[in-house]
């Protein structure tokens, strides 16, 4: 998750995201997607319900 968000928050990845075309960038918001729906839920299968998640 963490590299996605790097790459989310950089501007020249912004910039080089707007040069795609448009079916371009429904592939890659798709395969986005893709990977944040697997990461959910991967993290909710490993956290168990019955104990909140520990305080920083």
């Amino acid at each position: 998750m963490k590299y996605l968000i790097l790459l989310k928050s950089n501007p020249e990845w912004a910039a080089a995201f707007a040069s795609f075309t448009p079916e371009q960038q429904a592939e890659g918001m798709a395969l986005y997607e893709s990977v944040f729906r697997e990461l959910g839920s991967r993290a909710s299968s490993s956290t168990p319900s019955s104990s909140p998640a520990p305080r920083p």
